[in-house]
């Protein structure tokens, strides 16, 4: 059972529950921190706080916390997000972050849920995925968002858009384990330039593992050339980058199969881990940096026969 009393003890004072004293705005403030099951358990504490958890502007949830026996979990997610959604027919949630594990399909209920949602003018969208199937997460509400001012998204598809991108509140995007063919760098692209104010972007196995380049025909090669060019051209404004193993890995097939890196005149901090192959791309890419600052580097291995001379001055 969660604990939410404070109980301060002084010489010649008597107990004193600070907690009780706080207004609701500010207990509810507290319970969006927690997970959902265990706000709800609150609701046992005393009679205040019977229904206290429901006013909480948002929820964080696990599709396996509902066990609705003999029912699949999925189905005592879908029964209390009903509940839940009906009582608050009129206002909107602050932050939504799910973890869904399927079982049973109900995916396409989650997606009506998720749209409802942004309908209604969610700020913070976190959806961590665990399926056997890819899930489309392409929405037109959801990528036209005048309230989104978070979004991560964990282990699901992102085709190709047919419509143009507009997120114009979407400070924070997170996207990590994203599935979308040969499009990826094309479809992460689109997402980033329709979000004029992004300040931080996070991504890590943005692209599929099968986006090469050894076994492209001429039409693909070019494409791919210009797709991933592209991408980096609208990232070149980034003030701080994080590089992984892997991303590290098609940025080194890119300039050495595709061409040159464009330039990253504001970058000031680059963090960055390297492959035995991909570390050859380490000169170049800091010819690319006239301004860095900061500079840390992480090897799986020694490196050896790297020429430095190359890095800009400033670092």
């Amino acid at each position: 059972m969660l604990l939410l009393t404070c109980v301060v003890h002084d010489l010649g004072m008597e107990e004193f529950d600070y907690i009780s004293e706080f207004p609701d705005c500010l207990l509810t403030q507290i319970l969006l921190n927690l997970p959902t099951k265990d706000s709800v358990k609150t609701s046992v504490l005393s009679k205040r706080w019977r229904n206290l958890w429901l006013n909480v502007p948002g929820l964080r949830l696990r599709t396996f916390d509902f066990p609705v026996f003999p029912y699949p979990y999925e189905e005592g997610f879908v029964r209390f997000m009903d509940r839940f959604m009906e009582f608050k027919c009129r206002s909107r949630l602050q932050k939504f972050m799910i973890t869904y594990f399927e079982h049973n399909g109900y995916r396409d209920r989650l997606m009506e849920l998720i749209g409802t949602l942004v309908d209604r003018g969610i700020q913070h969208l976190y959806v961590y995925m665990h399926t056997c199937n890819r899930v489309d997460f392409i929405r037109q509400n959801i990528y036209n968002s005048k309230t989104l001012v978070s979004l991560k998204l964990y282990n699901v598809e992102l085709k190709n858009p047919e419509f143009v991108v507009s997120l114009p509140c979407l400070k924070i995007l997170k996207l990590e384990n994203i599935f979308h063919g040969e499009d990826g760098p094309l479809v992460v692209e689109k997402l980033i330039s329709g979000c004029p104010v992004l300040e931080d972007l996070e991504l890590i196995r943005p692209f599929d593992d099968n986006v090469g380049y050894g076994s492209l025909t001429a039409p693909k090669y070019l494409r791919n050339r210009d797709i991933i060019g592209d991408f980096l051209t609208v990232i070149s404004s980034v003030r701080h980058m994080i590089i992984c193993y892997s991303t590290s890995k098609m940025l080194y097939s890119y300039s050495k199969q595709l061409g040159p890196i464009p330039q990253f005149h504001n970058l000031y901090h680059l963090q960055a881990r390297f492959s035995s192959s991909s570390l050859q791309l380490l000169p170049t890419f800091l010819e690319s940096c006239p301004n860095l600052k900061n500079l840390i580097m992480e090897f799986p291995f020694e490196p050896k026969n790297i020429d430095f001379h190359k890095v800009p001055l400033s670092v």
